[in-house]
């Protein structure tokens, strides 16, 4: 797990006052806490020289309570002992904070969690969303957070992953440590609601954030049902949870997994007080047992007894129950859902807890049920036809919903009881709605056919309901690409369609269970998805306001204000079951039950139909793999919600720059002559800005889904034609002409995205694929690792095969076979690459690198700020320099070969975006390529900063097109920090300085880099760790190297098994191949993959200590 452990180790430490001024700041200060309450001056006096054997004093106890007069409890407890020794002033607060009249607690009791008298509370669904059992635990010998320093908070995180190895079963699962938390774990911990911050007040005054993140992390099982927390607040907080209302699959759970962990820990407690934790509200049982519950009419309806407020919160109040919003305490409920849980932890047994929370919870679903409330907006289906009848509305529902027909159907009901009324309730009260129906579940479409059907065939424009199979085409073999390659037209396309999960209804018939039973299959259907469609799904429900700030910024967000929608249930439950899911290039989104139950979006900039629509396709199928079945009717093809979306469901369209065309008169009858639809960019009915439309296929029905994308496909490149036509352009657009034969030889998108006469040229300069490996057969001399194995099985295997850039075989192996004296012979033409070409790409791999099996560790930098090394020659007698360097990729752009000229440039734009942000040491200067002023290019000469386009390997590989565009150079004034922008990779880091203070050259890189991070996502692979261009430089992408004076040492015939015992490899100090001079040796680390960062580069240190060592003997 790599990360940015340095970055986030900035946190001061909280430093605690003189207990004197704090007790005065208390005094004078404006609060209400129970501390000023029973912190009198005779209580104070008594205790503030007082000290725990742990060294805890008062002052650590009442630190933030006099500093955040705000706090209702302010005190905290330094260590277990602090109970005992601060005895006069914690029993009084937790007596009044408890409402009890004796600190007393009995005996820990579970109860039999193998024969429990209940289960399920709702099993209808119909009103828990959730259920979530936590407890905290605190290390028996362990002081609390105003006691612990860094090693202890180390001790206590390793004592505890050593107990979470032994789970077993459902509590199995997997470790993440704050410190060494990558981005993408990060961003998954904070959809999943799993993340803790440092961010409370009160609680960074108690120092519970100091040493932040050292010692922390975040323990869950495969399945997310169980949760651990190391030290947050308490040493351990263990969570269980499940969507629905089965308390006793949570309970037992929860329970079990604590006897499991108490086999290896001791966790503090006394008789007094039960189990003890920091803060003092939280004794005894530090038993929460809560659930979401959906009680629209309980919160609303009246008390029965006199007072202030509703039913629920009286309800409450006798079963001993605490309700509060679905965020936390003092936020609102969120459509009548509210959190509630037992209020009572000290004095009663965990069980007694458990039982009177179940207790009261029975008692207000029962309640709820008994209400007799209807919003008086819901008319009965009599008064809906009435109300349509008599009315002016030109919608299809009016047309087609005669007298006969609702007589023949008003008494209808389907499988999942839904009803006429269900179907046409929106468009009654919606009558300036155009369709005005919908169908209450799948079995509609044929219940009510009798209505239905009419207005189907009407809106879709066909005599008769029909519908082909599905059929996606070939997307490997699609016959298009990007329909302008100039980008002068086409702003972005993106292609959607919708889904419906088999066997469940739709809105106006789903209860809450449906809809939450919906949303986790599509999770576990999401966690399936590999490679570009990979992402991470955010719930609407309990979404954070960082999170739902990104969504609205990238579009994403969907929400609940479409009044035809709502009028036909859409929004029931909102937001219980909703959310969005989308992949880190956010160029692949899921919708989770906005209007349908699924809608796939797959889009990105630019015009490339085949990119998006292969995209989109292969993630329908890798849904329908996991497991999912999607409604579907023999004769509506594609089921889903509104009859306007049946057949492929799908609309491809482009934003288009077309202000020529969109000015003439003919500009509609042009559209329907294509079958197109043109809107304005934010949706039907609004108008174009700036001459740019929407254009989309009109036709969903009685046709397939590659007829469809055809035919939007032949509509836009008619557009463009014509826009072309109108405003002047000349000539045609590449793909037209040379599409098909430049992917006959091999060729990528960047091929065809270059002029017409520029591509006749690279065609009868570039050898075609099959030539290609016609000659690297016959190079009988060659001892490439691609010769060896790219055999003739894994070349037919992989001949045909194309990445989602467009990345073909021939891109991967051309420099091989053109200097068939390579060693390697093999780039990787994209990221994706390694997996489309994994048959020949991972053989060569193992071969390079030296390794049985393909795998690379999380990313591990070490703790820079804590390094056990430092100048490895402090003597100034070995080692002239010191070097640390590593690659890295865009995650997003494909690497030489598949890019073209506007990516490099967009990259280094990123790049300069992202070295803008750095400050201190890593500051610096960027000088690009492009227009580089001869005294600049002399300076970069003269400190060997400048890189050329000489290499010859690199050449044929395509590495140095469009130079010298988008590539440049970075460094800081003391030239000691320094980034190359596509050169080779996309960007090489690197840190050097004179001498051998290797700490300092590493800490600098890896600080670095994770500045970079927080604005760049770097290309990573699971076994294979960063990705490069060329597969000798993967994993860790790290060599760290020294310019180190051994004349001794490399004079004796045992150098080379010397270093190979090291694991280091020596060189000439001008690169591979070459000389050393004057026994000056370049010496790095030879591993790369399958050890962390951390490891290659104590590797590294170890060999070079050991070389000056043994020249040292020698001298």
């Amino acid at each position: 797990m790599c990360g940015q452990a340095g970055s986030k180790i900035a946190n001061s430490n909280e430093v605690v006052g003189d207990v004197d001024e704090l007790y005065k700041m208390l005094q004078d200060g404006k609060t209400n806490s129970l501390l000023k309450k029973h912190l009198t001056q005779e209580v104070f006096d008594d205790l503030k020289t007082k000290k725990t054997t742990l060294g805890g004093t008062l002052a650590q106890c009442i630190n933030s309570g006099c500093k955040n007069m705000h706090s209702g409890v302010g005190l905290y407890a330094c260590d277990p002992e602090a109970y005992v020794v601060f005895k006069s002033l914690f029993d009084p607060l937790i007596m009044d904070y408890h409402k009890i009249s004796k600190v007393e607690h009995p005996i820990p009791d579970f109860g039999d969690v193998d024969n429990l008298d209940f289960g399920d509370l709702d099993p209808s669904g119909e009103f828990i969303v959730s259920t979530r059992v936590r407890v905290g635990r605190s290390h028996e010998g362990f002081p609390f957070p105003p006691g612990c320093d860094e090693s202890k908070r180390r001790e206590m995180e390793k004592k505890t992953i050593e107990a979470l190895e032994q789970l077993d079963g459902e509590l199995k699962g997997q470790y993440f440590s704050l410190e060494t938390m990558s981005k993408e774990e990060e961003k998954q911990l904070v959809a999943d609601h799993f993340l803790f911050k440092n961010d409370d007040k009160c609680l960074k005054s108690a120092l519970g954030y100091n040493d932040w993140p050292i010692g922390r992390g975040i323990y869950f099982s495969n399945d997310k049902k169980f949760l651990t927390w190391i030290n947050e607040e308490d040493h351990l907080r263990f969570i269980s949870m499940q969507m629905g209302g089965d308390l006793g699959a949570v309970w037992k759970r929860l329970v079990t997994a604590i006897k499991t962990m108490e086999k290896k820990l001791k966790f503090a407690k006394d008789s007094a007080h039960g189990y003890l934790t920091f803060c003092p509200t939280n004794l005894g049982t530090t038993c929460r047992a809560s659930v979401h519950i959906k009680v629209p009419k309980l919160c609303k309806a009246p008390r029965e007894k006199e007072g202030k407020g509703f039913r629920l919160e009286e309800v409450c109040e006798e079963f001993n129950l605490q309700p509060r919003g679905i965020h936390g305490e003092h936020t609102e409920s969120v459509g009548g859902v509210y959190d509630i849980s037992n209020k009572r932890r000290m004095g009663l047994t965990e069980f007694d807890a458990l039982m009177e929370m179940k207790n009261g919870i029975l008692e207000i679903m029962r309640i709820e049920k008994e209400l007799d409330w209807t919003p008086s907006t819901i008319m009965s289906l009599e008064d809906l036809w009435k109300k349509l009848k008599n009315s002016d509305s030109s919608s299809l529902l009016k047309k087609h919903l005669t007298e006969p027909i609702y007589n023949k159907i008003k008494n209808k009901v389907t499988y999942f009881k839904g009803t006429l009324a269900d179907c046409i309730r929106s468009g009654c009260n919606n009558l300036d709605s155009g369709c005005g129906i919908y169908a209450c579940d799948p079995e509609g479409y044929d219940v009510f056919a009798e209505v239905l059907f009419p207005v189907i065939k009407d809106y879709h424009k066909v005599d008769e309901v029909k519908h082909p199979n599905p059929d996606f085409g070939n997307v490997n073999d699609l016959g298009f690409g990007d329909l302008d390659p100039s980008k002068k037209y086409i702003i972005s396309t993106r292609v959607r369609v919708g889904r419906s999960i088999a066997g469940f209804p739709f809105p106006p018939t789903a209860t809450l269970r449906d809809r939450i039973e919906m949303e986790a299959r599509d999770k576990e259907a999401f966690e399936t998805l590999k490679g570009e469609l990979k992402g991470t799904y955010y719930p609407l429900y309990g979404m954070s306001k960082s999170v739902q700030r990104q969504l609205t910024e990238d579009h994403f967000l969907f929400n609940d204000s479409d009044r035809f929608l709502r009028e036909a249930s859409g929004y029931d439950d909102w937001p219980v079951g909703r959310g969005i899911f989308h992949n880190p290039q956010k160029t692949f989104l899921v919708w989770v039950n906005e209007e349908d139950h699924l809608r796939f979006i797959s889009m990105q900039m630019g015009g490339d139909l085949g990119a998006v629509y292969k995209r989109l396709v292969n993630a329908v199928q890798a849904m329908e793999k996991s497991g999912l079945k999607f409604a579907h009717h023999h004769k509506l093809g594609y089921l889903t919600f509104c009859p306007t979306n049946l057949g492929t469901t799908l609309r491809a369209s482009v934003h288009i720059k077309i202000p020529k065309l969109s000015n003439s008169p003919e500009f509609k009858a042009f559209c329907d002559r294509y079958s197109l639809q043109a809107r304005g960019i934010h949706g039907e009915h609004t108008e174009s800005v700036g001459g740019v439309y929407d254009i989309s296929n009109k036709r969903r029905l009685g046709l397939t889904e590659i007829e469809a994308v055809q035919e939007m496909r032949k509509g836009v490149e008619a557009v463009i034609a014509e826009e072309r036509k109108l405003d002047g352009s000349c000539g045609q657009a590449p793909t037209g002409r040379f599409g098909r034969k430049a992917e006959s030889v091999g060729l990528s998108r960047r091929d065809m995205e270059v002029p017409c006469d520029m591509v006749e040229t690279r065609l009868l300069d570039m050898a075609s694929l099959e030539e290609l490996w016609g000659k690297l057969k016959a190079a009988t001399d060659s001892k490439s690792l691609l010769k060896k194995n790219l055999s003739e099985d894994i070349y037919n295997e992989l001949k045909d095969k194309k990445t989602g850039c467009g990345g073909t075989l021939a891109e991967c192996i051309r420099s091989g076979c053109e200097n068939t004296d390579s060693g390697t012979g093999i780039y990787a033409s994209d990221p994706e690459a390694y997996d489309t070409f994994g048959a020949v790409l991972m053989p060569v791999i193992k071969d390079y690198h030296k390794v049985a099996e393909v795998t690379h560790p999380a990313c591990n930098y070490g703790d820079v700020d804590n390094l056990n090394f430092g100048d490895l020659d402090p003597e100034k007698k070995y080692i002239v320099s010191t070097r640390v360097r590593v690659g890295r990729s865009h995650k997003s752009f494909g690497f030489p070969p598949t890019c073209n000229k506007e990516d490099r440039i967009k990259m280094e734009e990123m790049c300069k975006a992202a070295l803008d942000s750095l400050e201190g040491e890593h500051k610096g200067t960027y000088h690009p390529l492009v227009g580089m002023p001869d005294d600049v290019k002399q300076q970069l000469t003269a400190d060997h900063f400048l890189f050329n386009d000489k290499d010859r390997f690199l050449k044929a590989s395509g590495g140095y097109d469009d130079w010298p565009h988008g590539r440049g150079i970075f460094h800081n004034p003391d030239k000691t920090f320094l980034i190359w922008v596509n050169e080779e990779d996309h960007l090489r880091i690197i840190s050097m300085q004179m001498g051998g203070d290797l700490g300092a050259v590493y800490k600098r890189l890896v600080k670095g880099i994770q500045k970079m991070s927080e604005k760049l996502e770097f290309a990573r692979h699971d076994k294979l760790g960063f990705l490069t261009f060329c597969p000798t430089n993967l994993g860790t992408t790290l060599r760290a190297s020294v310019h180190i004076k051994i004349p001794k040492l490399a004079a004796t015939p045992e150098f080379k098994e010397f270093c190979d015992k090291y694991n280091i490899q020596a060189r000439g100090i001008h690169g591979e191949h070459t000389e050393s001079v004057g026994g000056v040796y370049d010496i790095s680390n030879k591993r790369r993959l399958g050890l962390s960062e951390y490891d290659a580069l104590q590797e590294m240190k170890t060999g070079v200590e050991a070389v000056i060592a043994e020249e040292k003997r020698l001298s």
